[in-house]
């Protein structure tokens, strides 16, 4: 995440934040990528971010979504390295042939994970869920 990011002016010239995507999400993801790619040593510090309320759980899911949909874009141009579990978890469906069931499955169930995300005790697990449609969805088309 780069929002307590702190990188010298030579490194960000040499590695800038794509301006190409669109919307919020995963500049940091390629980020990330091109400095693990070229050797350059990332230290992390156990330095939380807490929500503040500034934004609502729905405002959130938006952004969550167009998240994804960079991930899927920045994964098509081979500009990141597909490591996290979610991809993973895409490119095994989809390599099974079992995609366009799993979509189905996680479409029908959309709109009860959107409402339990919505409530007043979200779980992560249906974060996720929802995350897989979103990604399967954007590799398809």
């Amino acid at each position: 995440m780069v929002n307590n990011l702190l990188i010298s002016k030579e490194l960000l010239l040499r590695f800038p934040l794509d301006e190409s995507l669109r919307g919020y999400g995963h500049e940091d993801t390629q980020l990330g990528w091109q400095l693990a790619a070229a050797a350059v040593p990332v230290h992390h510090l156990d330095n939380p971010v807490r929500h503040a309320g500034l934004e609502t759980a729905a405002v959130f899911l938006e952004k969550s979504e167009q998240a994804v949909r960079n991930l899927a874009q920045l994964l098509r141009q081979g500009r990141v390295e597909p490591g996290a579990r979610l991809v993973q978890v895409a490119r095994r469906l989809r390599r099974a042939g079992l995609a366009p069931v799993a979509q189905a499955v996680l479409g029908a169930a959309a709109p009860a994970l959107r409402r339990h995300l919505l409530g007043p005790r979200p779980r992560l697990a249906a974060l996720d869920a929802l995350k897989l449609l979103w990604l399967l969805r954007a590799l398809a088309a």
